[in-house]
C-alpha cells in the first residue's frame, strides 16, 4: 500500500516535471499548475517512505 502511495507521489512530481519542461516556453500559464503537481508529489513520496516500515 505504502509502495503504491510512493509510485503514485514519483509519478505525479514527475509527470509535472514533464509538462512543466515540454509546454513552459510556449504557454507560461502551464508552469504554475506543473509546479504544484511537480511539488505535491514529493510530500506524498516522503510521507510513503516514512511509513513503509
Amino acid at each position: 500500500m505504502n509502495l503504491f502511495v510512493g509510485l503514485c507521489g514519483v509519478a505525479l512530481s514527475g509527470i509535472g516535471l514533464l509538462i512543466g519542461s515540454r509546454y513552459s516556453y510556449r504557454y507560461p500559464w502551464v508552469r504554475v499548475p506543473a509546479m504544484i503537481m511537480a511539488y505535491g508529489g514529493l510530500p506524498v513520496v516522503f510521507y510513503a517512505a516514512i511509513f513503509v516500515r
